[in-house]
């Protein structure tokens, strides 16, 4: 706080979970931020995280209520994925 770093309301945030960290920055005033599907059809992902084991994080989403929208799903390029939509309305797809 001493050099600056906290603000209100918040600008700037770290999510974790093992050994990922995800930041995530406020936009400017008057900037408009929208989903990645918005502007590239077809290939609408906004994150993509690799994780260890996508059948134990399909179970704990399931068991949260998370919106799953697609998957557990083997893709022809050799991922396991899970797509799932975020209360902004952001697609987050999670591979092994």
């Amino acid at each position: 706080k001493i050099l600056g770093f906290f603000a209100e309301p918040p600008v700037y945030a770290m999510v974790a979970r093992d050994s990922v960290e995800i930041h995530f920055g406020k936009a400017d005033e008057g900037c408009e931020t929208q989903v990645n599907e918005a502007v590239r059809k077809g290939l609408g992902n906004d994150v993509y995280v690799f994780v260890s084991d996508i059948n134990a994080l399909y179970e704990e989403f399931s068991a949260r209520g998370v919106n799953i929208t697609e998957g557990p799903i083997q893709r022809i390029y050799g991922c396991t994925e899970i797509t799932i939509r975020d209360c902004n309305g952001f697609q987050l797809v999670f591979g092994e």
